[in-house]
């Protein structure tokens, strides 16, 4: 008897879990990322676009992750931090996993506050930046926030 109730607690556990997995699967962005932070990460961020947005794009889907990926090769040519990871990513939604801490970066659906940057380091709070001027203001954003963000002195503007 106890091995026949021990086992049904344990299918019950694993169906509630299974419908709650499934639950916050439906209210999450299709295109949410999950990261673990586990060292210097910088995620450039673009807006999610359809697959006729793409197929009818004017140059300013493909321009605008263009510039993006100038920004983090601007970043790693004046950072040179082997142990950064620089990634871009098309989402609305980024989740940070920071040493035990959730973070939720839920990204604008109005285009001036929908690309930029998130920088973040093990154990401290993440930054945005938002591009100023369109995607490509984040090639002098992007470094100039990873000098301030990380002390990476050789990313400041010689302004």
């Amino acid at each position: 008897m106890r091995t026949t109730t021990a086992r049904l607690v344990s299918a019950l556990i694993v169906l509630a879990t299974v419908s709650l997995d499934a639950q916050s699967a439906r209210r999450a962005p299709a295109n949410a990322i999950s990261i673990d932070v586990k060292g210097p990460l910088v995620v450039a961020f673009f807006p999610p676009f359809t697959d006729e947005e793409k197929r009818n794009d004017d140059g300013g889907i493909t321009e605008g992750l263009a510039h993006l990926r100038f920004a983090l090769e601007n970043i790693a040519k004046c950072w040179k931090n082997g142990d950064a990871e620089l990634r871009l990513e098309v989402t609305r939604s980024v989740t940070l996993r920071n040493r035990g801490d959730v973070h939720h970066v839920r990204i604008s659906t109005q285009w001036g506050r929908s690309v930029g940057a998130i920088l973040v380091a093990p154990g401290r709070p993440a930054r945005v930046v938002f591009a100023s001027d369109g995607p490509s203001s984040v090639q002098w954003l992007g470094p100039e926030a990873v000098s301030d963000y990380f002390g990476a002195v050789a990313c400041r503007s010689k302004q």
